[in-house]
């Protein structure tokens, strides 16, 4: 399995690409800008997370909780999503 940095950086990409197709359809430039974004810019944000001993855990971030998506479990003494 990948990182959580490769993960992140596929799903930004398919994000972005998404994105720019929807509202731009095929072009070639802003896909290449696109490429050289994701190559050389995101490394060097996401790396800085990941050095001296750090290391990002992966968390669910949930912007629509309500009371149909959350649960008490008695046993575990904690609330799941």
């Amino acid at each position: 399995t990948p990182d959580w940095a490769t993960s992140w950086t596929r799903e930004f990409r398919s994000s972005l690409a998404q994105y720019s197709q929807g509202m731009h359809g095929a072009d070639r430039d802003l896909q290449h800008l696109a490429a050289e974004f994701i190559e050389k810019v995101i490394p060097p944000v996401l790396r800085p997370l990941r050095t001296g001993g750090q290391d990002i855990r992966p968390r669910l971030c949930q912007e629509n909780l309500w009371a149909g998506n959350i649960r008490w479990i008695k046993r575990l003494e904690r609330c799941v999503v």
